[in-house]
């Protein structure tokens, strides 16, 4: 497969990403990571998750920026809401 013949700058992608995976949705959610289980954190240290902004990204969490796959898409007139 593509992410096995080459070399990317992240983890393996999490099985459910892009935007299905329930656990990357309440890390994005939460306010703070120490709420959440400790299952629920080592899963997004063991996968990566793809951001829903892109290059769009305002988040300066740098946890979000070293486990989460930043894709340049083309801009959308209606922001985050495309």
């Amino acid at each position: 497969t593509h992410i096995e013949d080459y070399t990317h700058p992240f983890r393996q992608p999490c099985p459910l990403t892009p935007y299905n995976c329930a656990v990357y949705n309440r890390i994005e959610m939460a306010e703070d990571l120490e709420e959440l289980s400790f299952e629920d954190r080592q899963h997004c240290f063991d996968f990566a998750h793809v951001c829903q902004v892109g290059r769009n990204c305002q988040n300066k969490d740098v946890f979000h920026w070293e486990k989460t796959i930043h894709i340049i898409r083309p801009n959308c007139p209606d922001g985050i809401q495309c």
